[in-house]
């Protein structure tokens, strides 16, 4: 048996920043969720993400 973790909201996070990726031409920082910003994956895309936060 395998074991994913102990937290399932943590995994389902997971799961949806990866869709996004797959979805979109963005990137999602650390600790990403649905309802936030991504950001571009090149220099540009990061500064201004990084600057809006």
């Amino acid at each position: 048996m395998s074991v994913v973790g102990r937290n399932v909201n943590e995994f389902l996070r997971l799961i949806d920043a990866y869709t996004y990726i797959q979805e979109n031409v963005e990137v999602c920082p650390a600790n990403w969720q649905e309802v936030k910003d991504a950001m571009q994956s090149n220099r540009e895309g990061t500064a201004d993400y990084l600057a809006s936060h």
